[in-house]
């Protein structure tokens, strides 16, 4: 086949059809946009073109705006109308929508807007992600006759490239901050609890375009630590000192927030403070039970009972009260350490703290929380004497790596050994990341007997058949609410303040939920009322 010359008619032919193309694909999602671009067809515009997941359904659905993603959108709209830059500083109750509906918001500006630029800001980067993949699913499930043509861009972006506009999500703190950038939108999920909002804002404030949204929303973190600059930013809101509009959504403003009641005299006679808060209020008693219920969810998992007026706030005054870092109840934290007591004996330049001496008839529980050994974060273990449930000893260090900390088990395990049969002590090691190592170097390198090692069996296709692994699978509800129990049943027993100090700073995150990096000894701690009943079998795996 001979080569062929492309004539320069040709050539320009080719550009002519690239354009063509270009234009075809603006004008298949032009209907679309001309019917929908307005702001007041983004709830007609999410309701048709936007699928979202239900959460606890786990299926695709319509999104429909909730009650209060309803108040955001009416809100937009009457700034817009006064002339108001639509700035807005939202205090807000748990789950209620708001996150959802700005990536529905922002996901709308850059779909029916060209050369527009929506940046959206998480707490952590697995927030991120989460909020990235509400953008991936709308326009996966976009019908495809209005879906703009996309780059492959990167993990947390998406380009049109022939609209000229991008969605882009970030963690806050992790990157530059967008500075020099021209953005239509900004977002910025949970901002109460980033490790810098007044820099992040610093950044952002002018590169907001005049007539762009900037949303910026949480629950309250407290009025000092990460949840300072938020909080001050409230007051000066409220106050009119700032150029954010303040949005406050108590939980009882919204209809749905109320459970049914069975028989009319279920709750029975109220509580002289649940009572204060149905008479201020004006509450249904089918409210009253929806609050009960959420406050009973947050004592199950160790918190304070009063942790329910941060979650989940009446006012914008108790809930910044009331709010902060810390997970557990601290009337349960303080207690707890008013049975602690100074070691008898510290060994390993510390290293070791010793609170009982292995028992002729005793038995003993290991619990263990590896890590990598670069000083970054410690290797811990604590022992039970399961027979009294009080602790025996605390070992850390931040500087052994895995395979040495197995070995070091295997050296405490031997010596707080089991009586009368003089098997070791029952060790249980969180199997996570570098806890296969240790796992590895217990058995292997200090060949520990592995019945003496906690396996969670699995179940295999054939019923009959089982198959042991060693170590405990993180589950982290799991471990939160025994470490809870624990301080609420005052049993097992804690002694060394170095545990109770590693509980008080398990913190609150974004979600509600117990932050345990870095709390070593909470963690070991919330193992041992989980390893009690295993250690106290006779039966073995093998």
């Amino acid at each position: 086949m001979s080569n062929q010359i492309i004539s320069g008619d040709q050539l320009m032919g080719l550009a002519n059809l690239r354009l063509a193309m270009r234009d075809l694909e603006k004008r298949k999602v032009f209907a679309g946009i001309t019917e929908q671009r307005n702001l007041r067809k983004f709830p007609t515009f999410a309701a048709k073109q936007l699928q979202i997941i239900h959460k606890e359904e786990g299926t695709i659905v319509p999104f429909r705006l909730r009650w209060i993603q309803w108040k955001l959108w009416q809100a937009e709209l009457r700034a817009r109308r006064r002339g108001v830059r639509p700035w807005f500083l939202i205090l807000k109750y748990r789950r209620g929508g708001v996150s959802t509906y700005c990536q529905g918001r922002g996901y709308h500006m850059v779909w029916a807007h060209p050369f527009s630029k929506v940046r959206t800001y998480a707490h952590r980067q697995e927030d991120t992600r989460t909020v990235f993949e509400m953008v991936t699913t709308f326009y996966e499930y976009q019908p495809e006759r209005h879906r703009h043509r996309k780059t492959s861009a990167g993990t947390y972006a998406i380009e049109f490239p022939d609209w000229h506009s991008d969605y882009k999500a970030d963690t806050a703190g992790a990157t530059s901050s967008g500075r020099g950038s021209r953005l239509n939108g900004v977002h910025l999920s949970e901002a109460a609890f980033y490790p810098d909002l007044a820099t992040l804002h610093a950044g952002l404030n002018d590169t907001v375009a005049p007539d762009g949204f900037y949303l910026v929303e949480s629950t309250p973190n407290g009025k000092g630590g990460k949840g300072e600059a938020f909080y001050e930013a409230w007051q000066k809101a409220r106050s009119g000192d700032s150029a954010f509009v303040p949005l406050f959504f108590p939980w009882f403003s919204d209809p749905n927030n109320q459970t049914a009641l069975i028989v009319p005299d279920e709750l029975g006679k109220l509580e002289p403070e649940v009572l204060a808060l149905k008479k201020k209020h004006g509450l249904s008693l089918e409210q009253v039970k929806w609050w009960l219920q959420k406050r009973r969810e947050l004592v199950s998992m160790g918190r304070e009972g009063r942790a329910v007026y941060q979650e989940h706030p009446n006012d914008d005054e108790t809930c910044f009260i009331e709010g902060g870092e810390g997970y557990y109840d601290t009337h349960l934290i303080a207690k707890a350490e008013s049975r602690c007591i100074d070691p008898i004996r510290t060994e390993e330049a510390g290293r070791l703290r010793i609170f009982e001496e292995p028992s002729p008839d005793g038995r003993y529980l290991i619990t263990a929380d590896p890590a990598e050994g670069v000083g970054r974060d410690d290797s811990a273990a604590t022992g039970w004497n399961i027979k009294t449930g009080r602790q025996a000893f605390t070992w850390r260090d931040d500087r052994t790596p895995p395979d040495m900390f197995g070995v070091k088990l295997a050296e405490l395990g031997r010596r707080w050994s089991i009586s009368p049969d003089e098997q070791p002590a029952y060790i249980m090691v969180e199997r996570e990341n570098h806890g296969h190592a240790v796992l590895l170097a217990l058995m292997r390198l200090a060949h520990y007997p592995k019945n003496q090692v906690h396996h969670e069996v699995a179940e295999t296709h054939d019923e009959r058949q089982t198959q042991p692994r060693a170590g405990w699978r993180h589950n982290h509800i799991v471990l939160t609410t025994s470490l809870g129990r624990m301080l609420r049943e005052e049993y097992p027993i804690i002694l060394d303040r170095e545990v109770i100090s590693s509980i008080r700073r398990v913190s609150l995150d974004d979600k509600g939920t117990a932050e345990f990096t870095g709390r070593d000894l909470a963690v070991t701690a919330g193992l041992a009322p989980i390893g009690f009943p295993y250690a106290e079998r006779k039966e073995l795996f093998y």
